[in-house]
């Protein structure tokens, strides 16, 4: 079932796993004020993990749509097409990133200037917002998230875009050459798995661990198609009929492992199984309700932290409840 294209599918599940980040962010002050709600849904704990299957996504789906159209007749990148395609992405993503940086600016000025007490975060400050107004905050310029928090990754996603068309250019010179994309992969799988090693402090968001990140999952989903795309029938096949198999190994090791490499190694296979909108998940994920969760996933996404953030403010200087409220962080 397709409109105009669209997986709609791969739609709904944007939706979920931006309801899976939201729910993540309001159950912190639930868990430590009221009761441990994670304790018995140990899948909620993981839920940065959505963030992930957004890179995979997004590697994927770009690649479907745009293989092929940001080329000449020779097979040289079409300057016209790129930069077409980047002024595309940078209308999605940027305005709703604008308005939600500017309304945590007002608000931030708002409350300082009725309560001498307001404690301005260091994060948040004339530094940090020029980096969020460049959207380069995810680049190693600061060794933290600032103001609207989920922003990072659209950061870093921006990065992945600006370095797509180029991606793909090289890709499209080795496509025959199955050995090498091949090595690519493996060199990719190695690097996702790689998270699961490395001392966070050593390599931290100042570093570029981001955009490392970013744009490795990214890659692992332009991969994913790239390797599939001849294949495709059999692939897509293969899939369906091991779909419920992959989704509840998915879930099974986000609950129970540690290992969260492991998870978002199998985002790509259940990308693949449900892109063709076949099969009884594709059905289910087809419902009206879910689409429409699809479709504003990146408002659902960029904006819960903004209600969250001034609904903590709201409760700590007008009913004065505990500072830690909300996100997990301190207000001062």
């Amino acid at each position: 079932m397709r409109m105009n294209k669209e997986i709609i599918a791969l739609t709904s599940i944007r939706g979920i796993a931006a309801l899976w980040v939201l729910f993540y962010h309001f159950l912190i002050p639930i868990n430590r004020d009221v009761a441990c709600i994670s304790c018995y849904f140990p899948i909620l704990e993981k839920s940065y993990l959505a963030v992930d299957f957004f890179f995979v996504l997004s590697g994927y789906i770009l690649t479907l749509v745009y293989h092929g159209k940001i080329f000449d007749s020779q097979g040289a990148l079409n300057r016209s097409s790129v930069l077409l395609f980047l002024k595309a992405r940078f209308s999605r993503i940027y305005p709703l990133h604008l308005f939600t940086l500017l309304i945590l600016v007002l608000w931030v000025g708002g409350m300082n200037n009725y309560f001498p007490d307001y404690l301005l975060k260091s994060r948040n400050n004339i530094e940090t917002f020029i980096y969020n107004l460049l959207l380069i905050q995810s680049w190693g310029v600061w060794d933290d998230v600032s103001w609207n928090n989920p922003s990072w990754s659209i950061s870093a996603e921006f990065f992945a875009y600006l370095i797509f068309p180029f991606l793909i250019a090289v890709l499209i010179k080795i496509d025959k050459k199955r050995r090498a994309i091949i090595s690519i992969l493996i060199t990719v799988i190695l690097l996702i798995i790689f998270r699961d090693f490395y001392d966070p402090n050593s390599f931290g968001f100042g570093d570029g661990e981001a955009l490392f990140r970013c744009v490795v999952e990214f890659f692992y989903g332009v991969l994913g198609y790239i390797l599939t795309k001849k294949n495709e029938f059999r692939v897509t096949l293969f899939l369906e009929k091991n779909f419920i198999q992959v989704a509840i190994l998915l879930f099974s090791i986000i609950t129970f492992l540690n290992y969260d490499s492991l998870v978002i190694l199998l985002y790509l296979p259940l990308i693949i199984s449900i892109s063709h909108d076949n099969g009884v998940i594709s059905k289910f994920l087809s419902h009206k309700s879910l689409h429409y969760l699809g479709l504003i996933s990146y408002s659902i996404y960029l904006n819960h932290a903004v209600v969250l953030y001034v609904y903590r403010d709201i409760r700590v200087y007008y009913f004065d409840t505990p500072k830690s409220l909300g996100l997990g962080v301190e207000l001062s």
